[in-house]
């Protein structure tokens, strides 16, 4: 699914409501852009990090850096995969 949205001359963007329902993003909650070399990806960030990576019960002593860089590194790849398939 795709959405085109203007840009303002701040830089803004409007997110569409589909989606901000859809990832139950609301006034104030972060987003997360992503350059990814010829596009970029807009994620949510999590209201509770920490919370989540509790729930995901991860065993390693990695910090939230590390973690994040290979979230970063994950993102890429999957998009670079899908960006592959629907170039064919």
């Amino acid at each position: 699914m795709a959405y085109e949205v203007k840009v303002t001359r701040q830089g803004q963007t409007t997110i569409p409501k589909k989606l901000r329902d859809k990832y139950d993003i609301r006034e104030g909650d972060k987003v997360l852009y992503i350059d990814v070399g010829g596009y970029m990806l807009v994620l949510p960030m999590s209201k509770d990090p920490l919370k989540e990576l509790q729930a995901l019960r991860i065993k390693d002593r990695r910090t939230i850096g590390e973690i994040r860089k290979e979230i970063y590194r994950s993102a890429l790849k999957h998009s670079e995969e899908r960006r592959r398939r629907a170039a064919r």
